[in-house]
């Protein structure tokens, strides 16, 4: 993916977004999308303006990453009634649960960054609860993100957005395997507990 390097300029020279807008006459919205990575495209007037402004060719505005990241199932298998413990969002308190709904999931990492590949398999603690409907509101992971983040601190911090992009993905990859593997059904607004 195209990822823009106008924060990386505009922090080596201490600029605002509004100090950007009043020395290119470029709009605060323009400047906005391009620092927050979420424009459409860029026009020629408009690099223009920030290569004058920042003293750089094209190319100095702009970087390819490659990143590909996909979460594939391998199995998994029911364990015994686990005990859990996790801080409540709504009080802030520390809540003590013992699901019956246990699981270890084994599942492959598998990524791909700037041309290159890597896999890794882990394992981690999963359990859900259904409610009087028998449809999943709350799922309780435990140790996916520890396992996660030593995968990703061993294969060095270059890594560290593939790591957020999974963390992103993860909630995705755990309604599919309730829904595809447990043929459960999963409420919209479910609850993720770490």
């Amino acid at each position: 993916m195209i990822k823009c390097n106008l924060s990386v300029l505009m922090a080596s020279r201490r600029y605002s977004i509004q100090d950007v807008a009043d020395k290119t006459g470029l709009s605060r919205t323009t400047i906005s999308a391009l620092v927050n990575e979420n424009g459409k495209g860029i026009q020629f007037e408009t690099m223009n303006a920030l290569c004058e402004l920042f003293e750089v060719q094209p190319g100095a505005l702009f970087h390819f990453e490659q990143l590909q990241l996909d979460i594939e199932y391998i199995n998994h298998k029911e364990t015994e009634p686990k005990f859990f413990s996790y801080t409540s969002i709504e009080d802030l308190s520390e809540v003590e649960k013992v699901l019956d709904n246990s699981f270890l999931i084994t599942v492959r990492l598998n990524m791909k960054h700037n041309f290159k590949s890597f896999s890794n398999k882990i394992e981690f603690p999963f359990s859900y609860e259904l409610d009087k409907d028998g449809v999943v509101n709350d799922v309780y992971i435990t140790d996916l993100h520890k396992s996660i983040f030593n995968f990703f601190a061993y294969e060095g911090s270059q890594f560290i957005n593939l790591r957020n992009q999974l963390f992103e993905n993860e909630e995705a990859f755990i309604v599919k395997f309730l829904e595809e593997k447990l043929n459960l059904t999963t409420s919209p607004y479910m609850n993720f507990h770490y």
